[in-house]
């Protein structure tokens, strides 16, 4: 399924299922990381979850060179990072991949249309830098 269906489908669930609207958010990263990973033959982790995948992308990723901008560029991954985590936790807990149990956690529509807006602008950085190195 291309990772367009999954945006799709993700946004479709967010009012009625926000749990599974989580779960498809971080599946869409793993999924865009996962191909990174494939297009640039990268040795991929041992376990396929999002943290592992963005430990062998992040490094790869070619930003601007500008030295004025290198440690701004470190601030902004290192957030990068931290909401790739968030968004993994996130699944973990409330998402709908490893079973909800009889009480799931609530979880409010304002945040699964954040995890998969942030989601969206993670997977579309990822690609125009991709698209960018494959030029």
């Amino acid at each position: 399924m291309s990772i367009e269906k999954e945006f799709e489908r993700a946004i479709e669930h967010i009012q009625t299922d926000p749990h599974a609207s989580v779960t498809a958010a971080c599946s869409i990263i793993e999924a865009t990381l996962k191909f990174y990973i494939e297009r640039f033959s990268l040795a991929a982790p041992k376990k396929l979850n999002v943290m592992p995948l963005w430990a062998v992308v992040q490094p790869h990723l070619s930003l601007n060179a500008d030295d004025t901008l290198a440690a701004d560029q470190q601030k902004v991954l290192k957030g990068i990072s931290s909401i790739i985590d968030g968004v993994g936790a996130f699944r973990s807990h409330i998402g709908s991949a490893h079973g909800r149990g009889s009480s799931p956690p609530s979880i409010v529509v304002a945040e699964a249309r954040l995890v998969v807006n942030v989601a969206h602008t993670l997977v579309v950085f990822i690609m125009e830098l991709l698209h960018a190195k494959k030029a």
